[in-house]
């Protein structure tokens, strides 16, 4: 390997957000002709696409120099993320909530949650205070966590499989992912990965049916900011969680 978050709800539908976490969890084509690049069926759009290059634009905080991903590492990363999650969901061992907190651990050390929340955040992110972000940061992290590990609870007994990658920009991989559902057709999402200081990987954003998760938070997120602001956004983070099922 080479070394180098009016009202805040999330937009997507359950089985959406449950594939997010089985899987494991877009990516920047740069040619116009990859714009319909497919694998097994899963197509990248050219709005999807566009959507994508915003985020790489708007990831400029990043590390300049970023390590290439090497396709077959993330391909084995997801395939072993996903069957991690699977083996925490389905395990008769332990209560719900001991599942619950198994899965909160794996997206806690596989999401790049500070770059998924300064993303979402927008421009907002250099307007604010040193303790506005860390509050924030904190309070978007444990809202992704508990939300996403909560739904995961629907789980019944789906299978998945690594159908294809490719490079996403100039580092990182994007691998496709499909789950298999007895009597439903195959979902298919986009997983974009991204090599962390330490040589670790670490999912970054998800395409599913062409949708961007961190596009859409971020829509969600620009109407509280405009009418409240980052306190208000902060206030209803601590409210949201503060209302969730205790595990």
């Amino acid at each position: 390997m080479h070394h180098c978050s009016t009202q805040y709800v999330m937009q997507i539908e359950d089985r959406v957000l449950i594939m997010n976490l089985i899987c494991g969890m877009r990516g920047l084509v740069e040619k116009p002709s990859d714009a319909t690049r497919s694998f097994s069926g899963f197509r990248i759009g050219r709005r999807a696409l566009f959507a994508t290059f915003t985020l790489g634009l708007a990831l400029l905080f990043a590390p300049a120099s970023w390590a290439v991903v090497d396709q077959d590492e993330a391909k084995v990363y997801l395939d072993k993320l996903g069957n991690d999650a699977i083996s925490a969901l389905s395990s008769d061992a332990g209560s719900e909530g001991d599942r619950e907190r198994q899965v909160q651990e794996l997206l806690r050390t596989n999401l790049d949650l500070e770059i998924m929340g300064r993303f979402v955040l927008g421009p907002n992110w250099r307007k604010a205070s040193p303790e506005e972000r860390e509050e924030y940061s904190a309070l978007f992290a444990d809202f992704v966590v508990i939300t996403y590990a909560r739904r995961l609870g629907g789980y019944d007994g789906q299978q998945f499989r690594v159908v294809g990658t490719s490079a996403a920009g100039k580092a990182d991989a994007l691998v496709v992912t499909e789950i298999l559902g007895e009597g439903q057709p195959p979902i298919k999402a986009g997983w974009r990965v991204r090599e962390q200081k330490d040589g670790s990987l670490k999912i970054v954003d998800v395409l599913v049916e062409g949708v961007s998760m961190l596009q859409t938070q971020r829509a969600d997120f620009e109407g509280v900011l405009r009418s409240s602001g980052l306190e208000g956004l902060n206030k209803l983070l601590r409210e949201k969680i503060e209302s969730l099922p205790k595990s």
